[in-house]
């Protein structure tokens, strides 16, 4: 979701700032401020994962992430926009560190991890975890451009991740010990 929101905004910006108004350069703060946002937050995003809990805070992180992406869908101006796709941001750097940990904690390391095949060599799971995510971003960008999302109002596709969210926590809230 991190990554595949990063597409499916790109592929809206035009529709976008026509619908809101934006004028010249600006519509580029609705990629940006979600993106200084995650990259300035990254690092705080891991220590709170750290301190409050692996888990807590990824489901944290997705209820912050889709919270902001229906207020962005429902946005009617360009400041709210703006400030959702902000919190998008804020929500995308809880995500980020804490699935990683989560994978980290529960693949053990070495040959452990993988069984080799006559194909494959063991790999750590930060290695699957960044493979997987490149895999994501590089399709979301082939899908991201395709009919769904090229012929869907920019509210829907503004509002495609609190579904998906949804999906990935099985509609179960957060543990309530901070593990």
């Amino acid at each position: 979701m991190v990554v595949l929101d990063f597409s499916i905004v790109n592929v809206a910006l035009p529709s976008i700032r026509q619908a809101l108004g934006f004028g010249g350069d600006s519509v580029q703060w609705v990629v940006t401020a979600y993106a200084i946002t995650f990259g300035g937050l990254l690092v705080l995003g891991g220590r709170i994962a750290d301190t409050f809990g692996r888990r807590s805070m990824f489901v944290l992180g997705l209820v912050v992430f889709s919270a902001a992406s229906l207020a962005a869908g429902l946005a009617t101006d360009a400041v709210f926009l703006v400030a959702a796709r902000a919190m998008q941001g804020v929500g995308s750097a809880l995500v980020a560190p804490a699935s990683l940990s989560v994978i980290t904690a529960r693949i053990a390391e070495g040959p452990v991890a993988l069984e080799p095949s006559a194909f494959t060599a063991p790999r750590p799971p930060s290695a699957t975890w960044s493979g997987r995510s490149s895999e994501v971003s590089s399709c979301s960008t082939r899908v991201g451009a395709g009919s769904f999302w090229s012929t869907s109002p920019w509210a829907w596709r503004l509002s495609s991740s609190p579904p998906a969210s949804s999906a990935r926590t099985g509609g179960r809230p957060a543990r309530p010990a901070w593990t």
